[in-house]
């Protein structure tokens, strides 16, 4: 293993034990369910939404049919089901990186240039049932613009079945309809004008 990557291991273990040492005392952490508990969630993050009662699988289309943070244009962007994604988000733990799955805590770390494709991103937790509710199978959790370090724990209790990445695209910018017409218009005048002054000369 190199230097760097050793670097990178430790630094990320640091981070994984203050910030699941801080989800006990952040606002900000949300539980499996939703609410103001502190045996688990996702911190740093804006709002939590519960999954339906009995909902065992989360989908994109779950996400949209609920309007899950006034959002309904969810797209699933990776699912540790089959494995861990690396593009998109990389899990670390004592271990190092690692898939999640079986697993208790650990940090989530976001791709590099994530944020420039999607303008809202949401984690989704989901497993056998949180402590208080154990019909709630998965939680929703939309994620502060920016931030590319999370900390994630089931309950404590329960260990994570798996997790999922949803994001919504951002919409490419483009000109106006009537602001692409007076473009072209602009255009034809220019041109119709060089031309005239072309044929005066003659």
């Amino acid at each position: 293993m190199t230097k760097n990557k050793i670097s990178r291991t430790w630094s990320s273990t640091a981070a994984s034990l203050a910030l699941v040492a801080g989800m006990a005392f952040t606002s900000t952490a949300q539980a499996v369910p939703c609410g103001p508990i502190y045996t688990g969630g996702v911190a740093p993050s804006t709002s939590c939404r519960n999954g339906a009662d009995g909902d065992t699988a989360d989908s994109a289309a779950d996400l949209n049919a609920g309007n899950f943070f006034g959002i309904n244009s969810w797209n699933l962007l990776d699912n540790t089901g089959d494995g861990v994604d690396h593009s998109a988000w990389t899990f670390w733990n004592l271990s190092g990186s690692v898939n999640p799955n079986g697993t208790w805590m650990g940090v989530i770390e976001l791709a590099d240039g994530i944020w420039s494709q999607f303008s809202s991103l949401a984690v989704v937790l989901n497993g056998r049932g949180g402590l208080t509710d154990n019909d709630v199978k998965w939680a929703a959790y939309q994620i502060n613009p920016g931030d590319s370090w999370l900390a994630w724990s089931y309950d404590l209790v329960h260990r994570l079945g798996n997790a999922s990445l949803y994001g919504t695209a951002r919409t490419p910018t483009s000109v106006s309809e009537p602001g692409a017409l007076a473009v072209l218009f602009a255009g034809l005048g220019l041109g119709a004008l060089v031309l005239r002054r072309r044929l005066t000369r003659l």
